[in-house]
């Protein structure tokens, strides 16, 4: 072997070692880190929507919930059905407003709202009054 050359390749696998432990160290904390990232994100949306069960049947609610559109000059753009219920996508001054409505029980119904800002920031508040509007509604009409 030519002088020099075991201490390159010696040094060179030295490198290779430490760079190939410091990254598979590395790996489960960039995964923790992302993981860490996406509890923080279910956290805010978790915070800013509103999720209540109301004591109503689904078809009364749904009634309700696209009077009360009406009534707040939001526009319904999209509607979604699935299997449990359906998804709404409304827009209207300045805000968006996504609801989900699902049956829990013959006479219940689970609603879901998310308002955004400008397509993006989240307003807690906004939902909130939403869904008070549409209680005030489903107690001033009880035949739906």
């Amino acid at each position: 072997m030519p002088k020099g050359k075991g201490k390159n390749i010696t040094a060179g696998s030295f490198l290779l070692a430490f760079f190939a432990a410091f990254v598979a160290g590395c790996a489960p904390v960039i995964f923790g880190a992302l993981g860490a990232g996406t509890g923080i994100s279910i956290s805010y949306w978790a915070r800013s929507c509103v999720d209540e069960i109301l004591n109503a049947p689904y078809d009364r609610v749904r009634r309700a919930t696209l009077f009360v559109l009406h009534e707040s000059q939001i526009a319904l753009v999209e509607k979604a059905p699935d299997s449990r219920g359906e998804n709404l996508k409304a827009s209207g001054n300045q805000m968006d407003l996504i609801i989900n409505l699902e049956i829990v029980t013959a006479s219940r119904t689970r609603i879901r709202i998310s308002a955004l800002e400008n397509g993006w920031r989240k307003k807690k508040r906004a939902a909130e009054e939403f869904l008070y509007r549409l209680q005030q509604t489903l107690s001033e009409n009880q035949g739906g």
